[in-house]
């Protein structure tokens, strides 16, 4: 669509223009998959991108997370930990192979709580999951399974990978990426 198109259904100039510039960069540039960002030669060249020595995962310097107290009888806590206990005594076993709607399952449930429990110690009412999100950055885009967001901007993804780490972390880099540049676009065009 041209900006002229955008304006005649209602837009701004301003996101008509953007809008535009973005259709024209996705016909001349098909953006990559994240599921395409799958091996080991791949992540080796983010690493150098971002300047980390090394070809590992385990080069990246980890950040010390802050623990905040949650009391016992959080109730957030306390359900989450009934679903987990309800949902594992309803499975018929426990396997490293299971499946991703497995996976996602038990993730669902700390999510919720943990956004639940943020919102209280924060008292920030705009903090909120959405589940299969479209995430889109300058070279690639695709579906995250769970991204949660504050206002309009992403804050985090989550994804519910079976192994292979280093691969899992290659994407969700690409993941981040990409949500990095929707926050800075969303920023722009206001």
């Amino acid at each position: 669509m041209t900006k002229e198109e955008f304006r005649d259904i209602g837009f701004a100039l301003g996101p008509a223009k953007t809008l535009a510039k973005f259709v024209d960069k996705l016909n001349e540039e098909k953006l990559q998959a994240f599921s395409s960002y799958n091996s080991l030669d791949k992540l080796k060249t983010l690493l150098r991108k971002y300047k980390f020595n090394g070809e590992k995962i385990t080069c990246i310097k980890q950040f010390n997370p802050v623990y905040e107290e949650i009391g016992d009888d959080d109730k957030a806590l306390k359900r989450c930990m009934k679903e987990i206990i309800l949902r594992l005594s309803n499975l018929e076993t426990i396997q490293d192979s299971t499946n991703e709607a497995t996976r996602c399952v038990f993730i669902t449930s700390i999510l919720n709580a943990s956004i639940a429990i943020t919102r209280k110690l924060t008292n920030n009412e705009k903090i909120y999951i959405a589940y299969q999100d479209d995430v889109s950055g300058e070279d690639s885009s695709g579906r995250v399974d769970y991204s949660i967001k504050g206002y309009e901007d992403l804050i985090c993804i989550a994804e519910g990978k079976p192994r292979n780490v280093e691969i899992g972390y290659l994407q969700n880099i690409k993941q981040l990426e990409s949500a990095s540049h929707m926050n800075k676009r969303k920023r722009f065009s206001k």
